[in-house]
Parts: C-alpha cells; sequence; structure tokens
C-alpha cells in the first residue's frame, strides 16, 4: 500500500479544485487567500488550516469575507492593504454557516477518500462562496445579506456597522445603534478571555467590571466625525 502524503493532499485540492474554482469568475490568487475588486468592495476567501495539524491528520476550513476600503480606512486610521486579508474584512462568515449551519472543518487522513472529499469540496464552494459573490457585490447590497443573516452584524462591530449603515444612506439605523451603544459603554463590564486546549478544555478567565474608557473616546471621535451629538 502506497502510503499517502496529506500535505500533498491538502496542495492538490488547492491547485485542481479551488484554484480552477475561483480563477473562472475572476479572483486572483496569492498563498491561500484569493481575492476580487466588485464595485466598492473587495471579496475575500482564504483557506485556513488548524494549527494542530501533523503528518496523520490535516483539517482546515474556509473563510468568506467582503472588505471595505472606506470602512477600514476610517475604522483603523491607516492606508488601505496592497492585499486585504479575511480578517481585515468588515464582514467575515465561514463557509460552513451557509452550507451546515455550522462551523466546518474538513479533514485529511486515512479515513477519509480525497476524490470523495474533492468532490464535496467543489460543491460547497457552488452553494456557499459562489453563490454568496455573485449575489453581493457592494457596499449597498451587504444590507441585504445582513437581514440574511442578522448574527453578521456581531463580526463587524459597532462602529464598522454604523459607517456601513451611514455611507448605504441607513442614518436613522446608524444613530440608534451608536446612541445605544454609547449608553450601554457607560455600563461597567467584565471582561472574558478564553483559552482553548488541543485536549478540548476551554478555560475562561473573567476580569472585575469596569468601564472601558478607550472605546467611549472612540465612540465619541466617530461621532464628531459624522457631526452626531451623543454626549
Amino acid at each position: 500500500m502506497i502510503e499517502r502524503d496529506y500535505n500533498t493532499e491538502f496542495d492538490n485540492l488547492i491547485k485542481e479544485i479551488i484554484t480552477p474554482t475561483f480563477k473562472i469568475i475572476g479572483f486572483k490568487k496569492k498563498a491561500n487567500n484569493f481575492f476580487k475588486s466588485t464595485n466598492d468592495l473587495i471579496q475575500i476567501f482564504n483557506v485556513q488550516k488548524s494549527r494542530w495539524n501533523s503528518k496523520e491528520n490535516i483539517s482546515f476550513t474556509f473563510n468568506i469575507g467582503f472588505f471595505s476600503p472606506e470602512i477600514f480606512q476610517e475604522t483603523c486610521g491607516r492606508a488601505t492593504p496592497v492585499i486585504p486579508k479575511e480578517y481585515d474584512c468588515c464582514i467575515r462568515i465561514r463557509s460552513g454557516f451557509l452550507t451546515d449551519k455550522k462551523d466546518k472543518w474538513y479533514e485529511l487522513n486515512e479515513k477519509i477518500n480525497y476524490n470523495k472529499l474533492a468532490i464535496e469540496i467543489k460543491s460547497d464552494l457552488q452553494k456557499s462562496a459562489i453563490d454568496l459573490f455573485n449575489k453581493y457585490q457592494s457596499l449597498t447590497s451587504l444590507n441585504a445579506l445582513i437581514n440574511e443573516y442578522p448574527d453578521l452584524q456581531m463580526t463587524m462591530g459597532t462602529i464598522p456597522r454604523f459607517i456601513h449603515l451611514m455611507k448605504t444612506g441607513l442614518r436613522k439605523e446608524a444613530l440608534n445603534l451608536l446612541l445605544t451603544e454609547y449608553k450601554n459603554a457607560q455600563i461597567p463590564k467584565p471582561s472574558v478571555s478564553v483559552a482553548i486546549y488541543p485536549d478540548g478544555r476551554r478555560v475562561e478567565t473573567i476580569s472585575e467590571p469596569k468601564i472601558n474608557k478607550e472605546y467611549i473616546d472612540s465612540l465619541i471621535r466617530i461621532a464628531k466625525r459624522y457631526n452626531i451629538e451623543i454626549e
């Protein structure tokens, strides 16, 4: 029996399945990142390998993102990266939530048939990333995406969401969001840090409740930029 090289099989999936799927619709590639400019957005697709991979098992997942240069510049205060990454995006989602309603990781090991996995991935890409990228190609269109998947607002954060609403003409919703967030920010809250270990243990550390002055200042700054009184 020929010993399988799972790292080589992973590279072949990128080369034989994923890259052709995205190149045919105009995406460019750098490493395991794919990107395409559409109107006022850059669409991002990323293949993420698990940090716990080994010679016997390769695990990976797919990340989808929509990058807005305008929102990035206003929230980060620096120039737009030449090639944005998925973590730079104002909206981020795992493809598994679109196909299986949960976080989905693919695996390559002795129990997995490579050809069947390739077919599954090709189908999943069409049902998740490709369909999504074809449907949502502008900053304004992302409002419909958020309405379809409300949890995406949590991945945006309040300030990027506020800017998004303002730039797409939804000033009333933006104002309500900012005022509500400013009011809630005055309430002392504990911070929670989570560590997840290879054996599956999840350890939470909770700090004493306090007001995040830095965050409040950032809300005030963005309000002043848009001539909104919140104090």
